[in-house]
């Protein structure tokens, strides 16, 4: 599956997952999420069932794309 890997600040971890779910559930994506991190930082990856999708998805978040 190709995967985005994100980076979110802590502090706006809420506000920004929203607009990863809301981006996600618009375009109606078979996705896979999966967070770790410390303390001030998440690292969010998120795995597609598409190519497209994924690639589409890094650019909008400025993520890391690895494809399929």
């Amino acid at each position: 599956m190709p995967s985005v890997e994100i980076r979110i600040a802590t502090a706006h971890l809420g506000e920004r997952m929203d607009e990863v779910r809301r981006w996600l559930r618009e375009r109606g994506c078979v996705h896979k999420l999966v967070s770790t991190g410390s303390r001030d930082e998440r690292v969010v990856v998120v795995e597609f069932a598409s190519d497209d999708q994924a690639a589409e998805f890094a650019r909008h978040f400025s993520g890391t794309y690895a494809p399929n």
